[in-house]
């Protein structure tokens, strides 16, 4: 298993369902923009792309994010966990870095895709309304 390394983050634009591009904060204030594909966002069919994209603009869109990658990924797009301060995150979608606020946005993705990306369950878990 490869050493994971964590960095904070900004999204700069939702891309796609399960792919943003963030702006990494890296040592001696130098941040890189990079290509996130997010591990555990399920693939999104065709139909229920518009609500996909939706959720994840809800999800990320403007906030500061955590990014959990592998150290040795290099290249533009990245392969990573990403994880966004929630009030009431479901317990199975909680990131494990003794933190119980943060939200892992893969996980939740494939929670809600059942529900038909019902945008008040992310309301719900990020509001805790």
């Amino acid at each position: 298993m490869l050493p994971v390394r964590t960095f904070a983050a900004r999204t700069e634009r939702v891309v796609g369902p399960g792919v943003i591009d963030a702006l990494l904060g890296l040592p001696f204030a130098v941040f890189v923009s990079r290509r996130v594909e997010i591990i555990g966002a399920p693939e999104c069919p065709p139909i229920l792309s518009k609500q996909a994209m939706h959720c994840l603009v809800i999800l990320c869109g403007g906030k500061r994010l955590l990014i959990a990658a592998d150290e040795d990924q290099r290249s533009h797009t990245i392969r990573a966990r990403v994880g966004v301060l929630a009030k009431r995150p479901p317990p199975d979608c909680q990131m494990h870095d003794g933190s119980t606020a943060l939200l892992d946005v893969g996980v939740f993705l494939a929670l809600v895709q059942r529900n038909g990306y019902a945008v008040r369950d992310v309301l719900v878990a990020l509001n805790g309304d």
